[in-house]
């Protein structure tokens, strides 16, 4: 047992499946009418009650079977906006006040909420708030919207916003600020990985100080997805994020020392009182793990973000180990099909079959994964069980893709930080030496190696992408995804590929979505820019007397509800 305390995590038959993906697409988290393709107004019900003692962290369950009847129509309704569940600290009075220091896999490189590099994971969601949120069965809770409603037509939504929320900078939420970030979000050289969330965007009006109006190209399947993804910043403060934070969230920005520490201040004025409990939030960067592992067990940090596959069951007995959420993430060899040799598909496609996906499981990650050649979790309506078959470890298929040649060079990058990535990079390379194809390894710190991620300076890198849990289209929030500003395509990524995004995201009929999806998986595994490999699951260190810790959906850390219990 790693510890007695954990954040809980869904349970296999709650996870998403089809048909959650129909309702969730249709109903946006409430009650619903379905009937003649009608779509009616709807708002969340109410959350459960929050869940105080957490059970022990557990291997990631295998989802139940994807549901493929869609659900009966419900009479319409529109529900009272309800007041979001705080997470696991307000089932008991926490105690207020202290400084709580949390470790960082590396430097921030903006304070952007539209950047979604990884080491921007543990700062998003406690310097900004989305317009709603996700629990852990990914269900939609009011946020900044306190509800939202869906036209008969299922071409807008209207959202009725929060009133009182304030930003840093004093100026109060309003429905302006709600277009300025959706036309942010659509800008190419600002939006970043929100981008491609809002391609089906047509337009955002304010409609009055507190209402907004989101109206879409065509049906959408995936409108709470964005909603949930959409951080709202301070128009005021959108000049300046390269160095500083503009949000509404639960802790104010107050300093950046650049290699050093960020450091946050209890926002007073915060929307979802008690919370936060903490005065002062300070994040420490670190070069790697070890040292952040280090600092955990000498009580400089109280978390640590990212505890390394190696260090999970050593840590156990002394510090509570929480394991993120199942499939958020997937480990993967981004590959760049401009540079050769990986210009040549069959090369690209030779990947699929040299890299031993197993042998990652059982030797890098400890056996605290599963293998897969999809980037989608198994509870997804596009996960094609079928697929895993067709792509075993064959060194043999490998050599007969690279067309018998011998003499192949390619150059690996990997960032340091993480050493699981050099663990599969090292697999990798002693594999492909049995075909006569040599890689070198390449280490690199963390800014350099997301600069050159993000540039698409390199061959092939292992790296890992999320939102595999959500709609399927939403992987092309991922940058090695992305259909404009993409790293290695720019903005011509295959058109198979994009025909099939703009397939599944145009239909919310189940046959549709299914053959939509199966092209999805062809186009992917067709052009081999991406090799998944197995399936990522965050660990979590924290000391035994951090309360509340809890974490989103796509293993961001929520720490508004977090107390020092010392």
């Amino acid at each position: 047992m790693e510890s007695s305390r954990s954040v809980p995590v869904p349970s296999a038959a709650s996870r998403l499946s089809r048909r959650t993906v129909i309702r969730r697409a249709l109903c946006l988290g409430g009650g619903m009418a379905l009937g003649s393709g009608v779509l009616a107004a709807c708002t969340p019900a109410s959350p459960a009650a929050p869940t105080a003692a957490p059970a022990k962290p557990t291997d990631a369950p295998k989802p139940a079977a994807a549901a493929t009847t869609p659900p009966k129509p419900a009479a319409a309704e529109q529900a009272p906006a309800a007041k979001p569940a705080a997470t696991t600290a307000a089932a008991v009075p926490a105690r207020r006040g202290g400084t709580l220091t949390v470790g960082l896999p590396a430097d921030a490189l903006t304070f952007d909420p539209f950047s979604l590099s990884f080491q921007h994971f543990p700062l998003v969601q406690n310097m900004y708030d989305t317009l709603i949120r996700y629990d852990h069965d990914l269900k939609p809770l009011p946020g900044l919207a306190e509800s939202w409603t869906i036209a008969p037509d299922g071409q807008s939504v209207t959202l009725q916003l929060r009133k009182g929320v304030k930003f840093q900078s004093g100026r109060e939420l309003d429905a302006d600020a709600v277009v300025k970030n959706f036309e942010k979000a659509a800008d190419k050289d600002r939006g970043f990985n929100m981008l491609p969330a809002v391609a089906n965007v047509d337009g955002v009006t304010a409609l009055d100080g507190s209402t907004a109006r989101i109206a879409f190209k065509k049906v959408s399947p995936e409108i709470t997805d964005v909603l949930q993804a959409m951080s709202i910043v301070d128009p005021s403060g959108m000049d300046d994020l390269k160095t500083r934070a503009a949000g509404s969230g639960p802790f104010r920005f107050v300093e950046w020392a650049p290699g050093d520490r960020i450091v946050l201040e209890r926002n007073a004025d915060y929307w979802n009182a008690p919370a936060p409990y903490v005065d002062r939030l300070i994040y420490k960067v670190f070069g790697d793990s070890d040292a952040m592992v280090a600092a955990l067990q000498s009580g400089i940090i109280d978390i640590c973000t990212s505890v390394p596959p190696k260090d999970v069951a050593r840590l156990g007995g002394d510090f509570t180990i929480v394991r993120g959420y199942p499939g958020a993430l997937t480990y993967e060899l981004r590959i760049n099909p401009t540079n050769p040799p990986f210009d040549r598909k069959e090369v690209r496609q030779a990947m699929q079959y040299a890299i031993d996906r197993q042998g990652v499981v059982d030797s890098v990650l400890f056996g605290v994964s599963q293998p897969t050649v999809q980037p989608f979790s198994q509870a997804s309506a596009a996960h094609d069980p079928s697929i895993a078959a067709r792509y075993p470890f064959d060194l043999n298929t490998a050599r007969e893709l690279l067309g018998g040649a011998s003499g192949l060079k390619a150059e690996a990058i990997f960032n340091s930080q993480f050493p699981e990535l050099q663990a599969i990079a090292q697999v990798l390379k002693a594999d492909l030496a049995k075909i006569g194809f040599e890689l070198d390894l390449v280490p690199l710190d963390a800014t350099q190696a997301t600069r050159r991620l993000l540039a698409g300076e390199f061959q092939i890198t292992p790296s890992f992408s999320g939102n595999t849990q959500k709609y399927p289209t939403r992987i092309a929030l991922n940058s090695i995804y992305r259909t404009a500003n993409n790293p290695v395509w720019g903005d011509n990524p295959p058109k198979a590929y994009v025909d099939a995004l703009n397939d599944a995201n145009g239909t919310i009929d189940p046959a549709r979505q299914k053959e939509a999806f199966a092209k999805l998986n062809a186009a992917l595994l067709d052009e081999s820019w991406v090799v998944n490999v197995a399936y990522r699951q965050s660990a979590f260190g924290l000391a035994k007397y951090v309360k509340g810790f809890d974490f989103t959906v796509d293993d961001m850390i929520v720490l508004e509800n977090v107390s020092l219990d010392r």
